[in-house]
């Protein structure tokens, strides 16, 4: 009861004591600088009836006195919308003041507002204010336009579609003068907009900037057109979280932008369509049909020569041939025939080769496409366009495709696939038998298609949103096909000893793992080391089993038994073979030591392109020693220039080296990076350079396919012409 009595006797006494607030109102007037004094007992109320113009206003104010700890606050009532702000504007964790604040307000058909301007400060406090129409607030179609904006400074604009325009498509094209990191929005015409950096992400579709930018957006997302918002953000935004952030100084920024409208249809993307289609068709059929050709000609000279030769081969067994090898290990005569004396047995472990890859890719392929699928409609669900690593300045959408140009263009490495497992099966079942020659054996080649093909699969796959995520859809491929093209190599001379698709795959799977990790966990040096390790005692064990044919496990057993005789020294079969395995070694390890200065040093690679880079250099390196061996050594015992390469070869052989080179070019031009953050991969971003449609990076995609088949045509036909008795071809 005391309690009671105390409050109605002190509270009104407290209330009697405040000091009475002022609310002072006043007419606003436009393009009219107006200061005003205030402290915690003067507001202002400022009241605007501007006449009906098309444009909306902004509201620009400054003050060299007001302090963080009690900042002035603008209040702005347009309507149902409300606007509020305070000067300084503290922004980025309190850690940036700024004292020179702007705002537009929303662009509606209600044009009256008013304006109060409070403050909490104890003393006089004074702000400058002034407010001006946007006179070029509507954007217009094709032309650029230069703004000023900074963090306490956003600009928004208003873009509507050309009157009875066909157009479907809207492209936005930003550039800037310095790497201040900015957000820019597109959102519908409706208000209030979101256009502080704490809110911008929140509505419509968004992107990071440095100094280059661009999106492609479909108009029926914005029904009759769009506000296209700009805003300064911190520099952590624009930059990879791994990285040092250098904080940037001059916090605003002059950017220049285009808003330009384009046809999404028949007229534009079917051409572009069809042209890159119809020469991949027209393509397929002459390459088959110059392979029948080709095929004809060798069934004659495959007749002509069989006759000459004859077939008088021993017989022996495996564990005969390894016994002969290990008895006190002395140099024999080595030649195919001993090592292609279980010919059924070799094209069944072939074909596995193809069975394998099947399983693989059918279980790869599933959740791939599931997690591209899920990662488009995120995108499109979000408006969150750094999810993905497009080159902005030319992807072009197509149904729920954000980038339809980089999936399409992967149709040629599954049209090439295609075509060329056709040629190895005319060949395989329409080609005589051989017994001389090398062995026949066609499952790896199979699989080397059917790798090709779902390379492109992959790839597409990889380019519906690529990113960090999913690096490695396409690139395991990649993998697969080189170390296809080994395997094939050795397994023509040496079908006895090539190993089992089990041990590859089983490699490889160990390859991509390792790959995988060095991406996600930035390849620390503890990992390097044990792949340093992993990787030397791989060569080592490689070296041994080529040099010793294949029988490296018998020869490593033996040095290991604690009662056996001390070997006599090694004597190679060929010195050439001696020298080629220094000089692969060698290699080897040159490239290893390149790449990690390209991967640790420069930052020029990534970890699976360190790897990818090795596995490159190993193929190209054996396909070389490979054909020049073909033509310096020809005996088993000493070398003679009698082998040589047939015209198809010659001819696949030259069109792979051009169209590498071609493709080289391309792939080094580079338009957009998914090592760096969004912003910095967007600073790569280009416009397209073929019918409009493709960039540098389809034009990989295109050349890059054609090598691959004319490197598969050129393994394929690289012992054509050899019809001689298979105890009279060396081994290398």
């Amino acid at each position: 009861m005391a309690t009671s009595w105390f409050f109605v006797a002190i509270v009104p006494l407290v209330l009697c004591l405040q000091p009475k607030i002022v609310m002072v109102p006043q007419f606003g007037r436009v393009s009219q600088v107006m200061d005003f004094t205030l402290n915690s007992n003067i507001k202002y109320l400022l009241l605007y009836h501007p006449q009906n113009n098309n444009n909306p206003y902004s509201i620009k104010a400054w003050s060299d006195s007001a302090s963080p700890q009690n900042p002035i606050l603008i209040v702005v009532n347009q309507g149902i919308d409300t606007l509020s702000w305070s000067v300084p504007y503290s922004i980025f964790s309190q850690s940036e003041v700024y004292y020179h604040t702007s705002r537009t307000l929303c662009d509606s058909h209600n044009q009256n507002f008013t304006i109060t301007l409070s403050t909490s400060a104890p003393t006089n406090t004074k702000l400058s204010m002034i407010v001006e129409e946007e006179r070029f607030f509507h954007l217009v179609n094709g032309k650029r336009h230069t703004i000023e904006i900074s963090p306490s400074e956003p600009r928004y604009f208003s873009y509507d579609y050309v009157p009875q325009s066909h157009s479907s498509l809207v492209t936005i094209e930003i550039d800037s003068d310095d790497e201040t990191c900015l957000m820019v929005s597109v959102q519908k015409h409706t208000c209030p907009v979101l256009d502080l950096n704490n809110f911008i992400n929140y509505q419509g579709f968004h992107q990071t900037i440095l100094t280059k930018g661009g999106m492609r957006i479909r108009k029926k997302y914005y029904t009759g057109g769009f506000f296209l918002v700009f805003t300064v953000v911190e520099d952590e935004v624009c930059k990879k979280k791994d990285l040092p952030i250098i904080p940037n100084q001059n916090q605003s920024s002059t950017v220049h932008f285009t808003v330009t409208e384009n046809i999404e249809s028949k007229n534009h993307y079917i051409p572009a369509v069809f042209i890159v289609l119809a020469c991949f068709i027209l393509f397929s059929f002459v390459a088959i049909a110059i392979f029948c050709v080709f095929e004809r000609y060798r069934k004659k000279k495959i007749a002509k020569n069989t006759e000459q030769i004859a077939m008088n081969v021993d017989e022996k067994t495996e564990e005969e041939i390894h016994e002969e090898r290990d008895e006190n290990n002395q140099q024999i005569p080595n030649n195919v025939a001993d090592f292609s004396q279980n010919t059924q047995k070799n094209q069944k472990r072939s074909m596995n080769y193809l069975w394998q890859i099947l399983n693989v890719g059918l279980f790869y392929i599933i959740p791939v496409i599931q997690l591209v699928v899920t990662l488009q409609s995120f995108l499109i669900q979000t408006g969150d366009f750094d999810l993905c690593y497009y080159n902005f300045r030319c992807a072009n959408p197509l149904w729920i495709i954000s980038d339809f140009n980089h999936v399409f263009s992967n149709i040629g490495y599954i049209l090439m696939g295609i075509v060329f497992s056709i040629n190895v099966f005319y060949r395989h079942f329409y080609s005589p038998p051989l017994t001389t020659g090398v062995p026949a054996n066609y499952g790896v080649f199979y699989a080397m298609g059917a790798a090709l093909i779902m390379e492109g699969v992959l790839s597409g796959c990889y380019h519906l949103c690529p990113n960090e995520t999913n690096f490695q859809f396409d690139t395991s491929f990649m993998y697969v096909m080189i170390v296809l093209c080994l395997v094939k190599l050795y397994q023509n001379r040496h079908p006895d000893v090539t190993p089992t698709a089990y041990t590859t795959f089983s490699i490889l799977g160990a390859t991509i793992l390792c790959g995988t990790i060095g991406i996600v966990f930035k390849a620390p040096p503890v990992f390097i080391v044990f792949v340093t390790i992993a990787y030397l005692v791989l060569l080592i064990y490689a070296s041994l089993n080529i040099y010793h044919f294949g029988t490296a496990r018998n020869f490593l057993r033996r040095c290991c038994l604690r009662n056996s005789e001390v070997p006599r020294p090694i004597q190679s079969p060929n010195t050439h073979r001696w020298w080629l395995l220094l000089l692969a070694i060698t290699v080897n390890i040159l490239l290893y030591g390149l790449g990690l200065i390209l991967f640790y040093h420069t930052k020029t690679i990534d970890f699976a392109t360190f790897i990818l880079q090795i596995l490159a250099g190993n193929a190209f390196l054996y396909t070389v020693v490979y054909t020049c061996m073909k033509i310096k050594c020809t005996s088993v015992r000493e070398c003679t220039c009698s082998e040589k390469i047939c015209a198809q070869a010659i001819i696949y052989g030259f069109l792979a080296l051009v169209t590498w080179v071609l493709a080289g070019v391309f792939f080094f031009t580079e338009a957009s990076k998914w090592t760096e953050s969004p912003a910095q991969s967007r600073q790569l971003n280009k416009q397209c350079i073929f019918a409009d449609f493709y960039d540098s990076r389809d034009l990989w995609h295109f050349f890059s396919s054609l090598a691959l088949y004319f490197t598969f045509m050129y393994l394929l036909c690289i012992d054509d012409n050899l019809y001689t008795n298979r105890a009279d071809i060396p081994l290398f």
